[in-house]
């Protein structure tokens, strides 16, 4: 059995369609949204929200930012609208389960559009490979963005950062390796932006 979605703005049950590419829709009747026509040109329904995934990854984002600055909008300045919103919702709220800084994200993201930019890659596979590469430490993937690091500079840099001379524990060479990570996307990217400036 399905669950049932109620419209949000009258209450009536929402009927559940399906677009030739795939994408469930769920309309309703009301008349204070946006119509939809049909094939001759009819009012049909009245579109409220599309796809349920984007509809849970937007109620996931809102939750993890609810006491934060940081909102879609942001992500989609940052990222110059050129990633659609369930892809953004989907690498955000990943980088946000791995707590990656809210307030630094939206400027994570942008870095990583000017590294993929200098390589050729598109938006959202530059977005992805940041949050990924991060979330499993993985050298290989954030090689996709020219980063490129050995795990002994991060340990090295995290000990002078927190002034550290003893051996570091498991959590901290794991926060160790994401901080770096991060600083050193920022900082090549700032690096581009400044070449392309001179040049």
């Amino acid at each position: 059995m399905t669950k049932q979605i109620i419209c949000a703005n009258c209450g009536e049950s929402m009927l559940e369609c399906y677009t030739k590419k795939g994408l469930r829709l769920y309309v309703c009747k009301h008349k204070s949204a946006k119509t939809l026509n049909d094939r001759v040109g009819k009012p049909k329904h009245v579109l409220i929200y599309c796809d349920h995934e984007i509809f849970g990854l937007k109620q996931a984002f809102e939750n993890m930012t609810a006491e934060t600055n940081l909102t879609i909008k942001k992500l989609r300045e940052a990222t110059e609208n050129k990633i659609d919103d369930s892809n953004l919702y989907k690498s955000a709220n990943l980088a946000l389960e791995l707590d990656f800084e809210k307030d630094r994200l939206p400027e994570l993201f942008n870095a990583a559009m000017t590294l993929g930019y200098s390589l050729g890659l598109e938006p959202r596979k530059s977005i992805e490979s940041l949050v990924i590469g991060i979330a499993r430490q993985s050298r290989k993937v954030l090689d996709n963005l020219g980063v490129i690091f050995s795990t002994e500079q991060a340990y090295r840099w995290y000990m002078v950062e927190h002034n550290k001379t003893e051996i570091l524990t498991e959590e901290e060479r794991q926060e160790a390796w994401k901080k770096y990570a991060v600083n050193e996307v920022i900082t090549k990217a700032e690096n581009i932006r400044k070449k392309g400036v001179t040049e």
